[in-house]
């Protein structure tokens, strides 16, 4: 059956283990937020903690309108959801299958990604650094505005970096952005000067696959 727990309730720690059926939490928690779901859907939000975990065998994960230092999402079969979450730590997410969407996403730590079929999707995240890594699907994410390091891996599936805003690209002098795709025509590596800002030098580079895209990196960083 379904377990629900409403935002009337406040506590300090809440730790739920289910077997069959969703789990749903919507208190006040301040401490620590951990729920295990072999078979059912995980629904939270309102959590102000240091520790929050969700792991779910089959069924899909979403989180909202929650703060905490570090987050750990793990989802065997069923999509990712994150909506208004920030933090301060380091934030970990591994999907086997399902999609992963994450919405105004922030923590000062790094955020890891680990999926290996499905698609992942940001829209306003930020982090210290970026860790991308898909086997099968396609990942579309901003480079983090942080000017940090975003580092992102697929075995098939594109890769889309765009730029939502220009104007945070204005604070870096030296950007580097990689473009794999399996429609990449001509691979190689572009130089731009002063694009956002001056002095600025951007470098794109053009590849069908990762290793390559590694490859052109390494022929062509002593230029």
């Amino acid at each position: 059956g379904k377990a629900e727990i409403d935002s009337a309730f406040e506590f300090g720690k809440v730790d739920v283990k289910a077997t069959t059926g969703s789990v749903k939490c919507e208190a006040k928690v301040t401490e620590s937020l951990a729920i295990k779901c072999t078979t059912g859907l995980i629904y939270a939000s309102g959590a102000e903690v240091d520790t929050l975990s969700l792991k779910a065998s089959t069924g899909a994960i979403e989180l909202c309108k929650s703060t905490c230092r570090t987050l750990e999402i793990e989802a065997t079969t069923g999509s990712i959801k994150l909506s208004q979450i920030s933090g301060t730590g380091d934030f970990d997410i591994e999907a086997t299958t399902g999609k992963i969407n994450l919405t105004d996403v922030v923590t000062e730590g790094d955020l890891t990604i680990e999926a290996d079929t499905g698609d992942i999707s940001f829209k306003r995240c930020d982090a210290a650094n970026l860790n991308i890594s898909t086997d099968t699907g396609d990942v579309e994410v901003p480079k983090t505005t942080s000017g940090g390091r975003c580092e992102i891996t697929t075995d098939t599936g594109d890769v889309k970096i765009k730029v939502l805003n220009a104007q945070m690209f204005q604070l870096h002098r030296n950007i580097i952005v990689v473009n794999i795709s399996k429609d990449v025509t001509e691979p190689g590596v572009v130089y731009k000067s002063d694009v956002w800002a001056a002095p600025q030098c951007v470098i794109r580079i053009n590849a069908i696959d990762s290793e390559s895209a590694i490859q052109l990196f390494k022929d062509n960083s002593l230029k």
